[in-house]
């Protein structure tokens, strides 16, 4: 499958993508996510991962400079 073809697979879908990043880097992490055709969810209480884990078809994790 080309390049292309998975991007547009990719949009058809729209899937739900749970983001994990520092504060500083989340707007551009969303920007990224729905530039490339899915949907961000950015949760930073422990309480709802569990369920947006259950529904999201990817994660991204940005930590950003671990110390």
């Amino acid at each position: 499958m080309q390049e292309w073809d998975l991007l547009a697979q990719l949009r058809g879908e729209k899937p739900l993508v749970h983001c994990i990043t520092n504060y500083e880097t989340s707007n551009d992490v969303a920007n990224f996510v729905l530039a490339a055709g899915a949907s961000p969810v950015m949760a930073g209480g422990g309480k709802e991962a569990g369920e947006i884990a259950a529904h999201a078809k990817a994660l991204v994790v940005n930590l950003g400079t671990v110390r």
